[in-house]
């Protein structure tokens, strides 16, 4: 029933009001973390990060995570359908932190190499805690193999195919009338 309200939502309004708030106030925890990571990156030689641009960095996901986690709590989606999640970190986390099950939906070329998916298996023992799907649907074998290949994502890899390229490949078939050529053994 939830599903068949049409949703007019857009991250743009979290991420400024996140901005806004951050410049406003941020816990002293967070300042008090941020200072010591910039002390952390200048002792190995990193000099582009203030502990002003770290405490925003991490306010913004502070607050972020709020708003969300308010927005979801009224709400009580029991999934939450992304085709970015890596790039909405705080959503993923908040919707996690209620028990709403987050799937991305694969929305492009990825490999083992890829930013948002190149986790290794060192890094299974934080999986629980990341802001990141819990279960990915990806094209085909193919990806879920290659995904797979860090062995870092097991069970979360559902092959589910894609609509947009089985729609393209049916009109390459068509308009290289390729289909009578194709012998099924």
């Amino acid at each position: 029933e939830k599903a068949l309200i049409k949703s007019n939502f857009s991250s743009t309004l979290i991420i400024y009001l996140a901005y806004v708030l951050t410049k406003i106030h941020v816990p002293n925890k967070i300042i008090q973390i941020s200072k010591q990571m910039r002390d952390s990156l200048l002792a190995s030689g990193i000099e582009d990060y203030s502990a002003r641009k770290i405490r925003n960095i991490i306010g913004n996901f502070y607050w972020g995570k709020k708003l969300y986690r308010y927005i979801f709590l009224r709400i009580q989606p029991d999934y939450l359908l992304l085709i970015n999640a890596y790039n909405d970190h705080t959503c993923v986390a908040a919707a996690k932190e209620i028990g709403t099950t987050v799937v991305e939906f694969q929305h492009g070329f990825i490999n083992r190499h890829h930013y948002g998916y190149s986790w290794s298996k060192s890094a299974l023992f934080f999986k629980q805690n990341m802001p990141i799907a819990e279960k990915l649907l990806v094209f085909g074998d193919y990806w879920k193999q290659e995904l797979s290949l860090n062995e870092f994502w097991g069970d979360e890899l559902i092959v589910s195919g894609s609509l947009r390229v089985e729609k393209w490949r049916q009109q390459q078939l068509k308009k290289y009338d390729i289909s009578s050529h194709i012998c099924n053994s």
